[in-house]
């Protein structure tokens, strides 16, 4: 798994935070309200971060990280012949749902 692209619920809050901004925006230009900009920010983090927090991670990303902490762990004992390289290449082979229905079938589910 890649540590410069964010997971689904980074993108999630991110997106949201940005959506909650603009509604702050519109309700000050149409509707006449009189919400602060430092409160519709305030309010848009605030939704952000609840979303991040509220939304569970999802199967495939959990897998890949499962997958990158067992290679490290075995990368780090002298008895392995697996290498911290092993990690990234299975994580690429995992991308698509694919694969992840081809481990749910091997593992009988």
């Amino acid at each position: 798994m890649s540590k410069w692209i964010p997971d689904r619920k980074v993108w999630t809050g991110g997106l949201f935070a940005v959506l909650a901004f603009l509604a702050v925006l519109a309700l000050n230009t149409w509707a006449g309200t009189d919400i602060p900009i430092e409160a519709g920010a305030f309010i848009a983090l605030g939704i952000g971060k609840a979303l991040e927090y509220i939304l569970p991670p999802s199967v495939l990303d959990i897998i890949k990280r499962v997958n990158n902490d067992i290679v490290a762990i075995a990368a780090a004992s002298p008895e392995s012949k697996v290498s911290p390289e092993v990690g990234p290449v299975a994580a690429r082979a995992a991308q698509s749902d694919d694969a992840f229905e081809v481990i749910m079938k091997r593992m009988g589910r």
